[in-house]
């Protein structure tokens, strides 16, 4: 778990081999870093109750490895990324009270 400063230093770009990261409770008020989407080892990743705020980075989209998806209690706008869909191996999203519009893309559908 990392706190608000380090979240959006240039420090992140440097721990793109983590397989796990979490960031819950930060009263954030900012975007999630798009810089996430060079964590090509992860399969965990946690946004949690963090007051995020804008578009969710189509970069996640990328992470092949993720089966965990969590970002719940944010305020994030727009509609969930199609690029989510192609994570093969995701087997848990929550995006309850997150502030999504619309409905989940048909790309979800090559979940399994």
């Amino acid at each position: 778990t990392f706190d608000k400063k380090y979240m959006h230093s240039k420090k992140i770009g440097m721990l793109t081999r983590t397989k796990h990261i979490e960031f819950a409770s930060l009263e954030s008020n900012s975007s999630i870093p798009s810089e996430l989407g060079l964590f090509k080892d992860c399969i965990y990743m946690g946004l949690l109750s963090s007051q995020f705020l804008g578009q969710f980075p189509s970069q996640i989209g990328h992470l092949n490895l993720l089966t965990t998806l969590t970002i719940k209690n944010n305020n994030l706008t727009g509609s969930i990324p199609t690029q989510l869909g192609n994570l093969e191996y995701l087997k848990s999203l929550n995006a309850e009270f997150s502030g999504f519009q619309g409905t989940f893309p048909s790309e979800f559908g090559r979940l399994t």
